[in-house]
């Protein structure tokens, strides 16, 4: 069975694999940091959805929302990723 579908699929890779190599490096990094630059817009777009809650009042504690919101962490991991595919070609 795997062997028959190993057989089936072969001309399949072989395509795609001569689809894939035309494409340039610098295109796919390109196409990367692009879907992560929409991605983080996204993410940004994004309602609030927490932040440290005092456990006395359940009020949110000022000045300390950015660092406790999801969406800062999300975004900064995305541009940190961005430079890691920038720097290193």
């Amino acid at each position: 069975m795997k062997e028959a579908l190993a057989e089936l699929l072969k001309p399949v890779a072989g395509h795609l694999a001569g689809f894939f190599s035309v494409i340039p490096l610098w295109g796919v990094q390109v196409i990367l940091v692009l879907m992560m630059a929409g991605l983080g817009g996204w993410i940004v777009s994004l309602r609030h959805e927490g932040g440290q809650k005092s456990p006395r009042s359940g009020e949110e504690r000022p000045g300390q929302s950015l660092f406790h919101d999801l969406r800062f962490w999300a975004v900064m991991l995305l541009g940190m990723q961005c430079v890691l595919i920038l720097v290193f070609r």
